[in-house]
């Protein structure tokens, strides 16, 4: 195993790339945590823009626990839109700013490989998969050459088939393949919230037993389910804390990466401390 130290996995939701203001306020201080000498891979996704697509076409889509069901009919519009709209602006945003990137323009390129997620064995999802494995020599090269990989939420399996994959399970599964000390999440969200409809009940921080009660006692929102049980698995598999950010605040990621308790929620592994 290819270990890479001291490892940050950012995941940045389609939601913060939406405002362009926002989303360069947030690359800007992506480039401030590498002029620290931080080595990270970002994951996005791009949920409202592919949302807005599917409107415009007229396109009925639904979701399951937070994931989208995808049938064939709407891989090549997912594809499209996270690749060619999504990722080509993010990217452009983060070489603008002087950003070292390694960027992947289509599914096949990506050094990662995918299976159907078998989480929902009653319920058919259509082509939505999970990571399987990683070119972690790869990862590490680029890393170690202060190198930023930056991947779109979709992969291929062996066969080139194409899945669409939950940005939150994919940089879940990536933490735990690449050994990351560290797993943020900038959504459109301060936290992990008591009540969702009550702002000053904010969970500033919490182990796994907490957010597995959280999940069973029904207190999440649908697409707030499948980024707990992300965080969970990452803790499960080494990763030291997990922390949801609102990336549209102003310095929300150096406060995360400084791990000032202010910003988000901070998940940790059952019977430990912050």
């Amino acid at each position: 195993m290819h270990t890479i130290n001291n490892l940050i996995i950012l995941k940045v939701g389609g939601s913060v790339l939406v405002d362009e203001n926002v989303r360069k306020q947030f690359t800007t201080d992506i480039l401030t945590l590498l002029d620290l000498k931080q080595k990270m891979v970002i994951v996005h996704g791009g949920g409202p823009f592919i949302e807005k697509r599917f409107e415009k076409l007229q396109i009925p889509t639904e979701k399951l626990d937070g994931y989208r069901i995808t049938p064939t009919p709407h891989l090549k519009v997912i594809e499209e839109v996270l690749f060619n709209e999504v990722h080509r602006q993010f990217t452009s945003d983060l070489k603008d700013k002087g950003v070292p990137i390694v960027s992947f323009d289509t599914p096949v390129k990506l050094p990662v490989t995918a299976s159907p997620i078998f989480r929902f064995k009653r319920h058919d999802l259509g082509f939505v998969g999970e990571l399987k494995s990683v070119d972690q020599t790869a990862f590490k090269r680029w890393t170690d050459s202060s190198l930023i990989p930056v991947l779109a939420s979709m992969a291929c399996d062996e066969t080139g088939q194409v899945y669409n994959i939950n940005a939150d399970t994919m940089a879940s599964a990536l933490a735990g393949h690449l050994s990351a000390k560290l797993l943020i999440y900038a959504t459109d969200t301060d936290g992990v919230y008591k009540d969702i409809k009550d702002s000053k009940s904010r969970i500033r921080k919490m182990n796994t037993g907490q957010a597995l009660d959280l999940i069973e006692n029904g207190s999440l929102s649908a697409g707030m389910i499948p980024k707990i049980e992300s965080c969970i698995d990452a803790l499960n598999t080494g990763t030291q804390r997990v922390i949801i950010i609102n990336g549209k605040n102003k310095d929300a990621l150096l406060k995360a990466f400084l791990f000032s308790l202010d910003e988000g929620t901070h998940l940790y592994q059952e019977g430990e401390r912050l």
